[in-house]
């Protein structure tokens, strides 16, 4: 089970972070989240999954399997 501890997100990275997955660049939100807050992998993967819009989950190619396979490293 994953517990996710809770993280103040500013306004700035919040916008930065929706920017980035606007133009999918789903690991580049993933990796200044983690290097803003801390956050490990898999607490960062599960705070840009839920930021992305309902219509795009899933859609996100091979993004599941490296995160997979970075957090196999």
């Amino acid at each position: 089970m994953l517990t996710t501890r809770k993280v103040r997100i500013t306004t700035e990275l919040g916008d930065e972070l929706r920017r980035l997955l606007a133009t999918g660049q789903k690991i580049q939100a993933i990796k200044r989240l983690r290097e803003e807050t801390g956050l490990g992998l898999a607490e960062a993967k599960s705070v840009v999954d839920q930021m992305e819009p309902a219509g795009s989950r899933g859609k996100a190619g091979c993004t599941g399997a490296l995160v997979g396979w970075l957090m196999l490293r």
